[in-house]
């Protein structure tokens, strides 16, 4: 009876007349349906004159469950209160309502539950379907709040308690069904499964429900031979300049490899306004369902909050936030720096921010689990998030538009690359979880030879074993042979040790020392700062407009460390590109680019400055230019 109830309410919703017919039983008592009933030699006319099943089975359902204590009457679910007299109808509300299914939902991290709720006024309107979490069920304020005015519940102190009892006893048939909310890799009855929004790859009996940004995510069972599919995804790799394409493409196959290797990194797509950077990324995106520029899964005006959440639920897939712009406005500007240093640090250390609950418990913290792609005309400023990004620079001639325009016409078809490669990583598993770890590790140590940053060997041979397993994989399916897999290799590789090289310069410009040396430089050049030579017998007035920031001793330069770093701070700030490095991080940086001269362990200098004993930033002999003194 619940299976005919959901199938007449989805039909009403869609505008159909629904009658309910009871069939009547085969010669031996068995079930018949409308082809048998049919066959049977009855026609249509027949058909439309069997019994139609009222409410009273609702009614009478209703009541033997609950031992004549509820019942339903003209369409309304009724409490019959016993009195010594005999019992009294009296109506809950002016409906009936219950649970047509008991969903538990699965993120990957926690289990939820939540009640589908089907109902109908008394009046005959329809009621739509809603989702009730069990926490929220047994106050009832769902009614009001999902189905809004027209359902109406009782006056009364107990009536809503018997309305939530009567709707529980009516609903005991619901069906369970469990609801995975994530995307990604699961070990589910003992197979290694990959969910989308279109169900699991590997078991399609498996159900999967995605909040809405993540529903273009959707990857069919692979069938057929994938040899045109995987062309189609290797001709994305010429639809520009390979220091452009190679990366984004290498990205989307390694992505469902976190489950062997972590990308903890976020790659970076930086350059002016249409430079096609959402073009190339949606089509890229492509590999994992139907995506174009106008319908990425997010964008950085989304809140920050949201966003954890998306990383969080896209597991082993490539999320694309679109659309870094700072703008004019200097508070939205650093609010959106705050918000990327957030995200970014988040995605590369694989951790979020611990929050608790109002009685002190912990909440559920939201990790990054898969690969996190952005784009912007520019990059977000700190040392930190530099670190943190692979970083791609891309120019309007770097991508060829009139294959462009092609590529998006076959790009229905990278899905289907996609799906077979993530079959055929299922059907590896084993393989390639106890192999690829060691490959990375090995990767790894050759990129170290080429870098300054400890971080970027590990992103670097990240990209690379996505380009590795890529290539296998095309290679395993004689899509390419021997020498066109070690080609792709090779040439991979060699681009992407250009990265690093480059990101490594990007991180020194943002490295405390640099910064703070770059700021102090041209506070001197414009005169806003002045420095004292040491032996003057005591301090000089100073030119409105211009700060001391310490003295000069021959040829070196002795900073007064308080004045200094304050004078910094504040240009810096006027500037537009706050300096939010603490003191001692600054001359200990200072310390280790062997700009200073330090007092043993410290990095700090004892000099006499005016006759007394001063803690000073020693500079090692400089090859000024410009008027350093007054």
């Amino acid at each position: 009876m619940q299976a005919l109830n959901r199938l007449s309410e989805h039909l009403s919703r869609k505008g159909a007349k629904v009658r309910i017919l009871q069939l009547p039983e085969g010669p031996k008592g068995e079930k018949v349906g409308v082809d048998d009933y049919l066959a049977q030699g009855h026609n249509l006319n027949d058909l439309m004159g069997l019994e139609v099943i009222e409410q009273q089975t609702l009614d009478q359902t209703l009541k033997e469950r609950s031992r004549d204590t509820y019942s339903i009457e003209n369409g309304r679910i009724c409490w019959n209160k016993q009195t010594p007299t005999g019992p009294v109808v009296t109506p809950l509300c002016n409906f009936i309502a219950q649970v047509s299914e008991d969903l538990l939902k699965d993120d990957g991290q926690e289990t939820t539950r939540f009640f589908k709720i089907i109902g109908q006024l008394g009046s005959g309107g329809s009621l739509p379907p809603v989702e009730v979490s069990s926490g929220s069920f047994s106050s009832m304020n769902w009614v009001t709040s999902e189905w809004g005015l027209r359902p109406i519940i009782a006056a009364g102190m107990t009536l809503k308690d018997h309305l939530r009892e009567a709707i529980q006893l009516q609903s005991q048939e619901a069906a369970q069904r469990l609801v995975y909310t994530h995307t990604g890799w699961r070990e589910i009855g003992g197979k290694h499964v990959f969910l989308t929004a279109a169900g699991a790859i590997g078991d399609q009996g498996i159900e999967v429900e995605l909040e809405p940004p993540l529903r273009r995510y959707s990857l069919l069972e692979p069938e057929g031979d994938p040899t045109e599919a995987i062309k189609a995804s290797l001709d994305f790799l010429y639809l520009g300049e390979l220091k452009v394409t190679m990366p984004l493409w290498t990205a989307m196959y390694l992505a469902p490899l976190s489950e062997f290797i972590d990308p903890a990194f976020t790659l970076w797509y930086v350059g002016a306004s249409g430079a096609f950077k959402s073009v190339l990324s949606a089509l890229a995106l492509s590999h994992f369902g139907d995506f174009d520029y106008l319908h990425l899964p997010a964008a950085w005006r989304d809140t920050q909050n949201h966003l954890e959440k998306l990383l969080f639920l896209a597991k082993d897939i490539p999320l694309v936030i679109d659309d870094w712009a700072p703008g004019q406005d200097l508070g939205k500007a650093r609010e959106l720096d705050l918000k990327a240093e957030h995200i970014v640090r988040a995605q590369g250390n694989r951790q979020a921010k611990g929050r608790m609950r109002s009685d002190t418990s912990m909440r559920i913290s939201y990790i990054p689990r898969g690969l996190l792609i952005t784009s912007g005309e520019q990059l977000p400023a700190g040392h930190s998030q530099t670190s943190r990004i692979v970083t791609v620079e891309i120019e309007k001639e770097d991508v060829f538009r009139d294959l462009l325009t092609q590529a998006q016409k076959n790009g229905r078809l990278y899905s289907t690359a996609m799906a077979h490669y993530i079959a055929w990583l299922s059907a590896n598993w084993d393989k390639y979880k106890g192999e690829l770890p060691g490959q990375w590790e090995q990767w790894r140590e050759d990129v170290y030879q080429e870098s300054q940053h400890p971080r970027l060997p590990s992103d670097i041979a990240s990209l690379y074993a996505g380009l590795y397993m890529a290539s296998q994989f095309a290679l395993e399916r004689a899509v390419i042979s021997d020498k066109e897999a070690d080609a792709m290799r090779k040439t991979g590789w060699e681009i992407f040790i250009d990265m690093v090289s480059e990101q490594s310069g990007r991180i020194e410009e943002e490295r405390p020392g640099e910064r703070f040396m770059v700021a102090l430089q041209a506070m001197i050049d414009q005169g806003k700062a002045v420095l004292w030579d040491k032996d003057d017998d005591a301090p000089r007035a100073v030119v409105p407009g211009t700060v001391t920031i310490g003295w000069m001793d021959g040829e070196k330069m002795l900073l007064n460390p308080p004045a200094a770093y304050g004078a910094v701070h504040q240009y810096c700030q006027q500037s537009g590109e706050p300096f939010t490095f603490k003191q001692m991080a600054v001359w200990k940086d200072l310390k280790r680019l062997k700009l200073t001269e330090c007092q043993g362990e410290r990095a700090l200098f004892r000099a006499r400055i005016y006759g007394k004993p001063t803690w000073v930033i020693k500079f090692k002999t400089l090859n000024t230019t410009g008027p350093l003194f007054f």
